[in-house]
């Protein structure tokens, strides 16, 4: 902040206010625009200076100083040109400063210092010499980096490495090995050597994707009995202030035979294992809606096909082009809805039936004008990748070298309102409702019925414009961690059809016992979370979330950062971070 003499600021006050550009190079030549006479002498040489300005970017973490040009009148002083005198001793990489005079000031200090530089260049012709001036901020904040690193007592891949420096509030903080000086039995790696507000929530770097480390090894533990891990210790890491500690890796040795040499008593890290999971984001890509039909008795049977989209509400036509940014950074409920009918004909599609199953006799009359129709749909998910399956533990021995299974598990959280229109329930007929099934790629271990309207009794009653009644469901739906194959697997689909045999992967058939028409499905959260054990995690970065140093002198900190963590299960949270600015070396 600028700081005004009583002087200074008396004359700015006023009706009139006369303002003299004062110019010192080096601290020993004093030039001005006018002729000023005060402790010093300033020559009035100075033609033009040209506009001081600087700013601050602070998303893209960048200073913008200003480089000034102040133009000389090409003469002499005192019976010495300029150029000599600029030059004897030299004011290249000497100081600049730069006042403002008003009428009432005597002194120096009376002045407004505006502005310190370096002088980097001097140009002249036969009228002009310009000094080219550079903010002397740059040089000031020119700081080497990095300036501590690890220790040289750790093995070669971890040692003498930069140590970070973090500011504000960073979502995936690095963290580096560093020596250990309280336990031999522990690494310990940190995010900065500074004190900083807080750590949490490590996570691990595969194949580009940030997995989450859990805190627990539950999926681990199902598998351990009649293992060399029986004695395997649930908790894999503990974060104590601003530090994280995962036990150290244990060598077994060629020769170790668990019946002579006993079961260790370890976690899983110091088996070369970390359990991680991962949540990750959907896209909606292009979704059908397939109605086979028959008009009359006499026509043939025919297939017709419309577009199931997501739309921002159910007032307009308004469709979502960015469904991840609408739905996960927004937090914006969606509508799914078949509103493009494409090739079916005007029967169905000015009723707005959308038929999952049976449509025929169904609740509210709509089926007048047809003899049969069935509708099958297919919502379509991409995932976001997960790494090679390579990099994950498929099996362990037992104690008698047989080979154990580890299944990878995988979970949908689901929270929904679906409008339905049910099928059929008259004259003491039954009742028939539509069923949303699930699959995830093409794993047979993952598919089943999500949503069985059947058994819900939990609806309340709605009537549309055309004065159909439908019921709407509200609920949500958590699978819990399923076993999965195919923990790749990069598509998720919202259906009718289900494995026809799990294990053998027979093919697909749909759910019988279904039917009636969905007005429209609307979506709350959809969150599906994978996990499975990391095998030789240590070739692989650790990071962590974390709020950034203490950095001045009131104490505070460098980035405040507001949290939310959804937990699709308890150990493998999806985080959105929303902070201030904040960076790190």
């Amino acid at each position: 902040m600028l700081e005004l003499s009583q002087k200074f600021e008396n004359d700015i006050q006023g009706n009139q206010t006369h303002l003299l550009h004062l110019v010192v190079l080096n601290d020993s030549i004093y030039i001005s625009t006018n002729d000023v006479r005060m402790e010093q002498n300033f020559v009035p040489i100075v033609k033009n200076i040209s506009n001081i300005n600087e700013s601050i970017d602070f998303f893209d973490k960048q200073l913008q100083t200003s480089n000034v040009t102040i133009d000389l009148i090409n003469t002499e002083i005192n019976n010495e040109i300029i150029s000599s005198l600029l030059f004897n001793p030299s004011v290249l990489n000497k100081s600049v400063k730069i006042y403002l005079k008003s009428q009432s000031c005597e002194t120096l200090d009376d002045c407004l210092f505006v502005y310190e530089g370096i002088t980097k260049n001097i140009v002249e012709n036969k009228d002009i010499v310009s000094l080219e001036i550079e903010d002397k901020s740059n040089f000031l904040i020119n700081e080497s980096l990095p300036r501590r690193f690890t220790s040289d007592t750790l093995e070669d891949k971890y040692s003498n490495k930069p140590i970070p420096l973090v500011y504000g509030a960073n979502v995936t903080a690095p963290a580096v090995y560093e020596k250990n000086t309280i336990s031999s039995d522990y690494e310990k790696l940190i995010v900065d050597d500074n004190f900083i507000k807080e750590a949490k929530q490590p996570k691990i770097l595969v194949d580009d994707v940030y997995m989450s480390i859990s805190k627990n090894a539950d999926e681990f533990m199902d598998i351990k009995s009649d293992t060399i891990y029986a004695n395997l210790k649930r908790q894999q890491w503990i974060i104590d202030g601003d530090e994280l500690f995962l036990e150290k890796e244990i060598s077994l040795g060629e020769d170790y035979n668990p019946n002579q040499n006993g079961l260790y008593r370890a976690s899983l890290p110091a088996f070369g294992f970390l359990e991680v999971g991962v949540s990750p984001k959907l896209n909606f890509l292009t979704s059908k809606h397939t109605l086979t039909y028959q008009l009359d008795s006499n026509s043939e049977q025919l297939k017709a096909v419309g577009n199931i989209e997501i739309f921002e509400n159910l007032d307009n036509n308004q469709k979502i082009d960015d469904f991840q940014r609408t739905f996960y950074e927004e937090s914006k409920d969606v509508f799914i809805d078949l509103r493009n009918y494409g090739d079916i004909p005007n029967q169905f599609s000015n009723s707005g039936l959308w038929g999952w199953g049976n449509i025929n006799d169904l609740q509210g009359n709509q089926t007048a004008n047809f003899v049969t129709g069935f509708g099958e749909n297919v919502i379509n998910f991409g995932m976001e990748s997960f790494p090679n399956k390579s990099n994950f533990l498929d099996s362990i021995k037992d104690l008698t070298n047989n080979d154990k299974v580890f299944q990878h598990k995988l979970s949908i959280n689901f929270g929904y309102e679906i409008s339905v229109i049910p099928q059929g329930g008259g004259f003491g007929g039954t009742v028939k409702m539509p069923k949303l099934c699930y699959l995830v790629g093409n794993s047979p271990l993952f598919g089943g019925v999500l949503v069985d309207f059947f058994d819900n009794n939990d609806f309340y009653n709605s009537e549309n414009e055309n004065g159909v009644e439908s019921r709407v469901f509200e609920g949500s739906v958590n699978t819990g961690k399923l076993p999965i194959e195919d923990i790749e697997a990069t598509s998720f689909t919202i259906g009718q059809r289900q494995p026809l045999d799990y294990q053998d992967n027979l093919g697909l058939t749909i759910v019988g016992q279904q039917g009636g028409s969905i007005n429209y499905i609307k979506l709350k959260y959809l969150n599906i979370a994978k996990t499975s054990v990391l095998t030789e995690y240590k070739n692989y970065p650790i990071y962590l979330l974390v709020d950034g140093r203490v950095d001045d002198v009131a104490g505070t900190f460098t980035g405040v950062s507001e949290t939310q963590v959804q937990y699709n299960q308890s150990e493998n949270p999806v985080v959105n971070v929303s902070s201030s600015t904040g960076g790190g070396y």
